[in-house]
């Protein structure tokens, strides 16, 4: 049996890849399977560290999401037997494990961005976490998914251990996930604490690097238009970096990210829109003013998506003290002014 990996399987493109896929293994069983980026993988932060011990980082620490689309399911396959059409199933973590132990091939069918690659390694830890994860066959997603194109890319197939960019995209996720992770550790904790001073809600809460940039933006300009994701990925910073030709700098975030940042912000009652007709904005609530105006000023760092992009294209033992170092200043400042 052949595992493929694909990153959604509900795509017509990868419905179309079927045929071919027969057609290239007419003598085996195959397998697709959804590896959803980043949703099979959810931050596993530890517990019961007192608030005197931050700031700090740990190794960036991630559990399956086994419940990620329902209550009984992991993923979504679809089986490819031979001469028969494709079959959809839901299936458990625990079936996911079992069909990779019976894999005899594993392939990844891979359109080559970090997210995807850092998520595809993941799966495979969650999957077998007893031993490293097995090289796989990457096969480039071509931009034309003519039957000629991908049997050319399937014969120019490399392996995930060997092969440069993949590792290079890999790493590049390793830096972001271990940014992110510890920048949510640190918030939980810090910002948590102020979030909850400001609003009077005693909840968990942390807010992410994009949302207090998106707050900030919010502060110094008054009114962000309703269409506020499109306006994020015009990010443009304080212009130090303008220019900046780094393959991993997406504005303020992915545009998922950016919307579910926005609608984050709204729930926990910091930005809402605002006016009507032409006059509809976003803006900061009472308590979003309330929280930017106890923030430190160097809290709100306008580059640090380009700073980010930078550290991405770098070694991880080589970025690592620098992120550390970052996280520890960045939080350790604004600690002691909401301490004070």
């Amino acid at each position: 049996m052949r595992l493929i990996f694909v990153e959604k399987i509900s795509t017509p493109a990868s419905k179309s890849l079927c045929p071919i896929l027969q057609n290239q293994w007419p003598d085996e069983e195959l397998v697709m399977v959804s590896i959803i980026a980043n949703g099979l993988s959810k931050p596993a932060f530890p517990r019961g560290i007192p608030y005197s011990d931050y700031p700090l980082t740990r190794p960036a620490n991630f559990k399956p999401n086994k419940f990620w689309l329902s209550n009984d399911t992991f993923t979504i396959i679809l089986r490819l037997a031979p001469g028969c059409e494709p079959v959809r199933e839901n299936v458990t973590f625990d079936q996911a494990q079992q069909l990779l132990r019976e894999a005899s091939s594993l392939t990844y069918l891979s359109s080559m961005d970090y997210a995807s690659v850092w998520g595809m390694e993941m799966l495979l830890k969650h999957l077998d976490p007893s031993a490293d994860p097995q090289p796989v066959d990457i096969v480039r997603i071509p931009p034309d998914m003519t039957q000629g194109a991908f049997k050319a890319a399937l014969e120019k197939s490399t392996k995930s251990d060997t092969d440069p960019e993949y590792q290079t995209l890999l790493n590049a996720g390793h830096v972001k996930r271990y940014f992110d992770y510890n920048f949510a550790l640190n918030s939980f904790s810090i910002l948590g604490k102020l979030y909850r001073e400001v609003s009077g809600i005693q909840a968990p809460i942390h807010i992410s690097k994009g949302e207090l940039l998106i707050m900030g933006l919010a502060a110094r300009e008054g009114k962000l238009p309703p269409g506020l994701g499109a306006h994020l990925q015009k990010w443009v910073g304080t212009g130090k970096y303008d220019g900046c030709e780094s393959p991993f700098f997406e504005g303020l975030g992915s545009s998922i990210a950016r919307q579910m940042g926005v609608c984050f912000l709204e729930g926990i009652g910091v930005l809402a829109l605002s006016g009507e007709g032409v006059d509809l904005h976003y803006a900061l609530t009472d308590n979003g003013r309330e929280f930017m105006s106890r923030l430190h000023k160097d809290c709100v760092d306008r580059d640090l998506p380009f700073r980010l992009a930078g550290w991405m294209e770098r070694s991880f033992d080589d970025v690592k003290p620098v992120i550390d170092q970052y996280l520890q200043t960045f939080f350790r400042k604004q600690k002691r002014l909401q301490d004070a």
